[in-house]
């Protein structure tokens, strides 16, 4: 466990929770929440390491947003957009509106 120096913090990538970890994204977020400084999120598949629009991977997002909240997190949350950057305004409006209906669920 990192615990030296007490200022060294974790980005969590979301999406790579989903991608390379066993445990599920929530508990990767409860896992990593005394440490947490920053936090990336998109959507990736099991064992693919691909950016993924939101919905069009595997991660259920409201109980990540959930662990993020219970953790107590306020930091920046900073989405990684698909490879599509060409497409960026309208795959970050996308997002936002994604994330915003699945905070309030």
């Amino acid at each position: 466990m990192l615990g030296w120096p007490d200022r060294f913090g974790i980005t969590l990538d979301i999406g790579h929770c989903r991608a390379v970890e066993r445990a599920s994204v929530p508990d990767c977020v409860r896992r990593a929440a005394p440490r947490l400084v920053n936090v990336q999120i998109d959507d990736m598949r099991i064992g693919v390491h691909e950016h993924l629009e939101f919905g069009t991977g595997e991660i259920d997002f409201p109980p990540v947003l959930a662990a993020l909240v219970e953790a107590g997190y306020q930091g920046l949350v900073a989405v990684e957009l698909p490879r599509h950057s060409h497409a960026a305004p309208d795959v970050a409006r996308r997002s936002l509106d994604f994330l915003y209906q699945a905070a309030t669920r």
